[in-house]
């Protein structure tokens, strides 16, 4: 029985495998053949925006501003 419950469990691991079989669209593997280097992003980083005070201070009355109307329209679910 222990040898059961042990096996059970050990196959468990690999239940995601089970997607492989599925009736829908088959998953495709990818491979990357090329040079990688710790570090290296494989998204593309976001533009940077300097936070000057102006533009600090606007975005900080901005959501102000959204927090207001929401506790206005919503006196039950209020945001701080």
């Amino acid at each position: 029985m222990k040898l059961f419950r042990n096996l059970r469990y050990f196959l468990r691991r690999f239940e995601f495998l089970r997607v492989y079989d599925s009736p829908f669209k088959k998953p495709k593997l990818h491979f990357y053949q090329g040079p990688v280097a710790l570090g290296t992003p494989y998204f593309l980083p976001r533009r940077t925006v300097r936070a000057t005070p102006k533009r600090a201070s606007a975005a900080a009355l901005e959501e102000m501003k959204r927090n207001e109307e929401f506790n206005s329209r919503n006196p039950q679910y209020t945001r701080t």
